[in-house]
Protein backbone atom coordinates (compact mmCIF):
# COMPACT_ATOMS: atom_id res chain seq x y z
CA UNK A 1 0.00 0.00 0.00
CA UNK A 2 1.42 3.32 -0.60
CA UNK A 3 1.95 5.98 1.88
CA UNK A 4 2.45 9.86 1.84
CA UNK A 5 6.19 9.09 2.31
CA UNK A 6 6.19 6.59 -0.37
CA UNK A 7 5.05 9.19 -2.87
CA UNK A 8 6.33 12.61 -1.30
CA UNK A 9 9.45 11.32 0.45
CA UNK A 10 8.90 13.01 3.68
CA UNK A 11 6.02 12.26 6.79
CA UNK A 12 3.82 14.10 7.16
CA UNK A 13 4.02 16.73 10.15
CA UNK A 14 2.81 16.85 13.67
CA UNK A 15 1.76 20.24 14.50
CA UNK A 16 -0.14 21.60 17.63
CA UNK A 17 -0.66 24.91 15.27
CA UNK A 18 -1.47 25.84 11.55
CA UNK A 19 1.90 26.65 10.09
CA UNK A 20 2.51 30.28 8.36
CA UNK A 21 1.40 29.80 4.34
CA UNK A 22 4.12 28.28 1.94
CA UNK A 23 3.19 25.91 -0.89
CA UNK A 24 0.07 24.92 -1.73
CA UNK A 25 -0.20 21.47 -1.13
CA UNK A 26 1.81 20.92 1.92
CA UNK A 27 0.13 18.58 4.36
CA UNK A 28 0.53 18.26 7.98
CA UNK A 29 -1.39 17.00 11.07
CA UNK A 30 -3.10 19.73 13.49
CA UNK A 31 -2.72 17.49 17.13
CA UNK A 32 -5.15 20.72 18.61
CA UNK A 33 -7.62 20.71 16.00
CA UNK A 34 -7.50 16.62 15.86
CA UNK A 35 -7.40 17.31 12.13
CA UNK A 36 -5.29 16.40 9.05
CA UNK A 37 -4.90 19.64 7.01
CA UNK A 38 -3.43 20.68 3.58
CA UNK A 39 -2.87 24.31 1.59
CA UNK A 40 -5.37 24.48 -1.00
CA UNK A 41 -6.61 27.22 -2.81
CA UNK A 42 -9.82 29.31 -2.26
CA UNK A 43 -11.62 30.85 -4.81
CA UNK A 44 -12.02 34.82 -4.29
CA UNK A 45 -15.23 36.55 -4.44
CA UNK A 46 -17.39 39.86 -3.22
CA UNK A 47 -19.39 40.31 -0.63
CA UNK A 48 -21.10 42.66 1.88
CA UNK A 49 -18.91 43.40 5.53
CA UNK A 50 -19.66 44.74 8.22
CA UNK A 51 -17.12 47.83 9.32
CA UNK A 52 -16.02 49.47 12.49
CA UNK A 53 -18.97 51.99 13.41
CA UNK A 54 -18.47 55.36 13.01
CA UNK A 55 -16.90 58.03 16.04
CA UNK A 56 -20.04 59.82 15.84
CA UNK A 57 -23.29 58.89 13.99
CA UNK A 58 -24.25 60.82 10.40
CA UNK A 59 -26.09 61.14 7.92
CA UNK A 60 -26.52 63.25 4.35
CA UNK A 61 -22.84 63.83 4.58
CA UNK A 62 -20.81 63.70 1.71
CA UNK A 63 -17.19 61.65 1.49
CA UNK A 64 -14.46 61.00 -0.94
CA UNK A 65 -11.76 58.33 -1.02
CA UNK A 66 -11.04 54.29 -1.14
CA UNK A 67 -12.36 51.73 1.60
CA UNK A 68 -8.53 51.88 3.08
CA UNK A 69 -8.39 55.80 3.04
CA UNK A 70 -11.47 58.11 2.99
CA UNK A 71 -12.96 61.17 4.53
CA UNK A 72 -16.18 62.28 5.47
CA UNK A 73 -17.34 65.67 6.02
CA UNK A 74 -20.26 67.37 7.33
CA UNK A 75 -24.21 66.35 7.10
CA UNK A 76 -26.64 65.35 10.08
CA UNK A 77 -24.95 64.04 13.55
CA UNK A 78 -26.08 62.56 16.43
CA UNK A 79 -23.88 65.36 18.45
CA UNK A 80 -25.58 68.64 16.42
CA UNK A 81 -28.68 69.81 15.78
CA UNK A 82 -29.98 67.26 13.69
CA UNK A 83 -31.30 69.13 10.73
CA UNK A 84 -28.99 71.91 11.19
CA UNK A 85 -25.81 70.35 9.50
CA UNK A 86 -22.16 69.65 11.11
CA UNK A 87 -18.60 70.46 10.84
CA UNK A 88 -17.46 67.23 12.16
CA UNK A 89 -14.54 65.18 9.96
CA UNK A 90 -13.83 61.75 9.88
CA UNK A 91 -11.30 59.76 8.46
CA UNK A 92 -11.43 55.59 7.66
CA UNK A 93 -8.39 53.58 7.31
CA UNK A 94 -10.63 50.78 6.55
CA UNK A 95 -10.68 49.07 10.14
CA UNK A 96 -11.39 51.81 12.18
CA UNK A 97 -12.70 55.40 12.18
CA UNK A 98 -10.91 58.78 13.70
CA UNK A 99 -12.15 62.37 14.62
CA UNK A 100 -10.31 64.88 12.45
CA UNK A 101 -10.45 68.92 12.77
CA UNK A 102 -13.57 70.26 12.04
CA UNK A 103 -14.63 71.78 8.82
CA UNK A 104 -14.62 76.19 8.75
CA UNK A 105 -18.92 75.91 8.87
CA UNK A 106 -21.70 73.98 9.78
CA UNK A 107 -23.77 72.49 6.93
CA UNK A 108 -25.74 69.53 5.34
CA UNK A 109 -27.26 68.70 2.05
CA UNK A 110 -24.01 70.00 0.57
CA UNK A 111 -21.57 69.63 -2.29
CA UNK A 112 -18.62 67.82 -2.22
CA UNK A 113 -16.55 65.59 -4.65
CA UNK A 114 -16.28 62.08 -4.57
CA UNK A 115 -13.11 61.43 -6.00
CA UNK A 116 -11.13 58.31 -4.57
CA UNK A 117 -7.85 60.80 -3.42
CA UNK A 118 -10.17 62.34 -1.18
CA UNK A 119 -8.55 61.60 2.01
CA UNK A 120 -5.40 63.81 0.93
CA UNK A 121 -7.65 66.14 -0.93
CA UNK A 122 -11.34 67.18 -0.90
CA UNK A 123 -13.77 70.23 -1.32
CA UNK A 124 -17.17 70.97 0.04
CA UNK A 125 -19.20 74.26 -1.03
CA UNK A 126 -22.99 75.27 -0.73
CA UNK A 127 -25.26 73.33 1.24
CA UNK A 128 -27.60 74.22 4.43
CA UNK A 129 -27.53 75.49 8.26
CA UNK A 130 -29.85 76.58 11.15
CA UNK A 131 -30.29 80.31 9.86
CA UNK A 132 -29.91 79.70 5.69
CA UNK A 133 -31.65 77.55 2.89
CA UNK A 134 -28.62 78.00 0.61
CA UNK A 135 -24.90 78.43 1.59
CA UNK A 136 -22.15 80.43 -0.17
CA UNK A 137 -19.45 79.01 1.68
CA UNK A 138 -16.18 76.43 0.58
CA UNK A 139 -13.20 74.87 2.07
CA UNK A 140 -10.66 72.49 1.06
CA UNK A 141 -9.25 69.52 3.22
CA UNK A 142 -5.35 69.43 2.41
CA UNK A 143 -5.20 65.80 4.60
CA UNK A 144 -4.54 67.31 7.79
CA UNK A 145 -6.21 70.82 7.59
CA UNK A 146 -9.48 72.67 6.37
CA UNK A 147 -8.70 75.61 4.28
CA UNK A 148 -11.55 78.56 3.42
CA UNK A 149 -11.60 78.64 -0.52
CA UNK A 150 -13.25 81.17 -2.56
CA UNK A 151 -17.27 81.92 -2.08
CA UNK A 152 -19.58 79.63 -4.12
CA UNK A 153 -21.34 81.63 -6.14
CA UNK A 154 -24.85 79.80 -6.33
CA UNK A 155 -26.68 79.68 -2.39
CA UNK A 156 -28.10 76.45 -3.40
CA UNK A 157 -28.05 73.04 -1.47
CA UNK A 158 -29.56 69.16 -2.10
CA UNK A 159 -27.75 69.44 -6.05
CA UNK A 160 -25.48 66.84 -8.13
CA UNK A 161 -21.47 67.32 -7.56
CA UNK A 162 -18.45 65.57 -8.66
CA UNK A 163 -14.87 66.33 -8.91
CA UNK A 164 -11.26 65.82 -8.58
CA UNK A 165 -9.06 66.93 -5.64
CA UNK A 166 -9.58 70.62 -5.40
CA UNK A 167 -11.38 70.48 -9.23
CA UNK A 168 -15.39 70.18 -8.96
CA UNK A 169 -19.00 70.59 -10.90
CA UNK A 170 -21.88 71.68 -8.82
CA UNK A 171 -25.00 71.40 -10.25
CA UNK A 172 -28.52 71.82 -10.10
CA UNK A 173 -30.38 72.42 -6.30
CA UNK A 174 -32.47 74.24 -4.23
CA UNK A 175 -32.22 78.07 -4.26
CA UNK A 176 -32.02 79.30 -0.60
CA UNK A 177 -34.97 81.84 -1.48
CA UNK A 178 -37.79 80.59 -1.70
CA UNK A 179 -36.65 77.84 -0.54
CA UNK A 180 -38.37 75.43 -3.30
CA UNK A 181 -37.14 77.04 -6.51
CA UNK A 182 -34.88 75.29 -9.13
CA UNK A 183 -32.08 77.84 -10.19
CA UNK A 184 -30.36 74.93 -12.91
CA UNK A 185 -27.10 76.81 -12.25
CA UNK A 186 -23.54 74.79 -12.74
CA UNK A 187 -20.49 76.33 -11.55
CA UNK A 188 -16.79 74.68 -11.92
CA UNK A 189 -14.30 75.23 -9.42
CA UNK A 190 -10.44 75.08 -10.57
CA UNK A 191 -9.19 75.25 -6.84
CA UNK A 192 -9.26 78.82 -7.12
CA UNK A 193 -11.84 80.73 -8.87
CA UNK A 194 -15.50 79.59 -9.70
CA UNK A 195 -16.96 79.66 -13.29
CA UNK A 196 -20.07 79.42 -14.48
CA UNK A 197 -20.65 75.82 -16.54
CA UNK A 198 -23.74 74.46 -18.92
CA UNK A 199 -27.02 73.46 -16.89
CA UNK A 200 -28.32 70.00 -16.47
CA UNK A 201 -30.77 69.85 -19.61
CA UNK A 202 -32.90 68.69 -16.39
CA UNK A 203 -33.56 70.90 -13.88
CA UNK A 204 -33.20 69.00 -10.62
CA UNK A 205 -32.42 68.72 -6.91
CA UNK A 206 -31.77 65.78 -4.66
CA UNK A 207 -30.83 62.36 -6.34
CA UNK A 208 -27.27 60.99 -6.51
CA UNK A 209 -23.75 61.91 -8.37
CA UNK A 210 -20.00 61.06 -8.42
CA UNK A 211 -16.90 61.29 -10.85
CA UNK A 212 -14.50 63.39 -11.63
CA UNK A 213 -14.29 66.96 -12.91
CA UNK A 214 -15.04 65.65 -16.73
CA UNK A 215 -16.67 62.51 -16.04
CA UNK A 216 -19.72 62.90 -13.60
CA UNK A 217 -22.76 61.15 -13.28
CA UNK A 218 -26.10 63.00 -12.18
CA UNK A 219 -29.06 60.60 -11.43
CA UNK A 220 -32.51 60.96 -10.47
CA UNK A 221 -33.90 64.05 -8.29
CA UNK A 222 -36.44 66.42 -7.72
CA UNK A 223 -38.10 68.13 -10.38
CA UNK A 224 -39.91 71.53 -10.37
CA UNK A 225 -42.70 71.89 -9.25
CA UNK A 226 -40.94 70.88 -6.02
CA UNK A 227 -41.13 67.28 -5.51
CA UNK A 228 -41.51 64.86 -7.74
CA UNK A 229 -39.06 61.93 -8.05
CA UNK A 230 -37.37 61.82 -11.43
CA UNK A 231 -35.52 58.69 -13.53
CA UNK A 232 -33.45 61.01 -15.00
CA UNK A 233 -29.82 59.93 -15.70
CA UNK A 234 -27.25 62.23 -17.47
CA UNK A 235 -23.37 62.42 -18.05
CA UNK A 236 -21.09 65.38 -17.66
CA UNK A 237 -17.60 64.88 -19.85
CA UNK A 238 -16.24 68.69 -18.95
CA UNK A 239 -17.70 70.34 -21.47
CA UNK A 240 -21.48 69.49 -21.46
CA UNK A 241 -24.66 67.71 -20.01
CA UNK A 242 -25.93 64.42 -21.97
CA UNK A 243 -28.98 62.48 -21.19
CA UNK A 244 -27.86 59.21 -20.64
CA UNK A 245 -29.84 55.65 -20.00
CA UNK A 246 -32.43 56.33 -17.06
CA UNK A 247 -32.59 54.85 -14.11
CA UNK A 248 -34.70 51.98 -13.64
CA UNK A 249 -37.33 53.89 -11.07
CA UNK A 250 -37.58 57.15 -9.80
CA UNK A 251 -35.01 58.03 -6.97
CA UNK A 252 -35.28 61.77 -5.05
CA UNK A 253 -33.15 60.88 -1.65
CA UNK A 254 -29.67 62.25 -0.78
CA UNK A 255 -27.27 59.23 -0.53
CA UNK A 256 -24.63 59.15 -2.22
CA UNK A 257 -22.95 56.36 -5.29
CA UNK A 258 -19.57 55.22 -4.47
CA UNK A 259 -17.45 54.10 -6.78
CA UNK A 260 -15.91 57.15 -8.73
CA UNK A 261 -19.43 57.43 -10.56
CA UNK A 262 -17.74 57.47 -13.82
CA UNK A 263 -17.57 54.68 -15.72
CA UNK A 264 -18.67 52.42 -13.20
CA UNK A 265 -20.08 52.54 -9.80
CA UNK A 266 -23.26 51.60 -7.80
CA UNK A 267 -26.26 53.32 -5.74
CA UNK A 268 -27.47 52.05 -2.44
CA UNK A 269 -30.69 52.89 -1.38
CA UNK A 270 -32.84 51.08 1.75
CA UNK A 271 -33.06 47.33 0.45
CA UNK A 272 -32.01 48.21 -3.25
CA UNK A 273 -28.73 48.33 -4.71
CA UNK A 274 -28.38 49.43 -8.69
CA UNK A 275 -25.12 48.76 -10.49
CA UNK A 276 -23.64 51.61 -13.33
CA UNK A 277 -21.39 49.68 -16.33
CA UNK A 278 -21.33 53.37 -17.74
CA UNK A 279 -24.03 52.59 -19.91
CA UNK A 280 -27.23 51.05 -18.81
CA UNK A 281 -28.29 49.94 -14.90
CA UNK A 282 -28.65 46.69 -13.39
CA UNK A 283 -29.63 45.13 -9.87
CA UNK A 284 -27.12 44.13 -7.53
CA UNK A 285 -26.61 42.64 -4.02
CA UNK A 286 -28.19 44.61 -1.33
CA UNK A 287 -26.76 45.64 1.58
CA UNK A 288 -27.24 43.80 4.64
CA UNK A 289 -28.54 46.78 6.45
CA UNK A 290 -31.72 49.41 5.19
CA UNK A 291 -30.60 52.69 5.60
CA UNK A 292 -31.06 56.13 3.63
CA UNK A 293 -29.32 59.00 3.45
CA UNK A 294 -25.97 57.39 3.43
CA UNK A 295 -22.59 58.25 1.95
CA UNK A 296 -20.49 56.55 -0.17
CA UNK A 297 -16.58 55.98 -1.31
CA UNK A 298 -14.26 53.64 -3.37
CA UNK A 299 -14.56 52.09 -6.32
CA UNK A 300 -17.44 49.26 -7.98
CA UNK A 301 -15.50 46.29 -6.81
CA UNK A 302 -14.58 47.80 -3.34
CA UNK A 303 -17.02 50.52 -1.81
CA UNK A 304 -18.07 51.24 1.96
CA UNK A 305 -21.19 52.98 2.43
CA UNK A 306 -21.57 54.05 6.45
CA UNK A 307 -23.78 56.86 8.73
CA UNK A 308 -27.39 57.38 7.29
CA UNK A 309 -30.45 56.60 9.12
CA UNK A 310 -33.41 53.60 9.10
CA UNK A 311 -36.40 53.96 6.87
CA UNK A 312 -39.33 55.42 9.20
CA UNK A 313 -37.09 56.87 11.64
CA UNK A 314 -35.64 60.22 13.05
CA UNK A 315 -32.53 58.51 14.73
CA UNK A 316 -29.29 59.10 12.42
CA UNK A 317 -26.90 55.12 12.75
CA UNK A 318 -23.30 54.58 13.08
CA UNK A 319 -22.78 51.48 11.14
CA UNK A 320 -20.43 50.83 8.22
CA UNK A 321 -21.20 48.32 5.37
CA UNK A 322 -18.26 47.17 2.85
CA UNK A 323 -18.90 45.77 -0.68
CA UNK A 324 -15.36 43.99 -1.00
CA UNK A 325 -13.87 42.00 -3.70
CA UNK A 326 -11.26 39.25 -2.61
CA UNK A 327 -8.70 37.28 -5.36
CA UNK A 328 -8.02 33.68 -4.91
CA UNK A 329 -5.65 32.63 -2.45
CA UNK A 330 -3.92 29.72 -0.50
CA UNK A 331 -5.63 28.63 2.75
CA UNK A 332 -5.53 25.60 5.47
CA UNK A 333 -8.12 23.06 4.63
CA UNK A 334 -9.49 20.40 6.07
CA UNK A 335 -8.79 16.76 4.53
CA UNK A 336 -11.80 14.33 4.45
CA UNK A 337 -12.37 11.22 3.38
CA UNK A 338 -16.00 11.46 2.40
Amino acid sequence: MSTYKGIKGFSVKYLSADPPVTNEGQVWYNSTDGKLKVFGQVAGGTAWATGDNLSVGQSAARAAGTVTSAVIFGGNTTADNPFGGSNDTQSYNGTAWSTEPDMPYYTAAHFGNGDTNGLSSSIVCGGRDNTSEGLTSTASWNGTTWSSEASFPNAVRYGFCGGTGENIICSGGLAASPPTAFPNASSTYNGTSWSSAPALNTNRSNGFSNGTATSTLATGGCTPPYCTNSSVNETWNGTTWSPATSYPGNVGGFSEFAGGGMPTGFYSYEANRTDWNGTSWASGTAAPISKNSVFGFGTSSNATFAGGSLPGTPGIVNTTESWLTSSPSIQAKDITTS
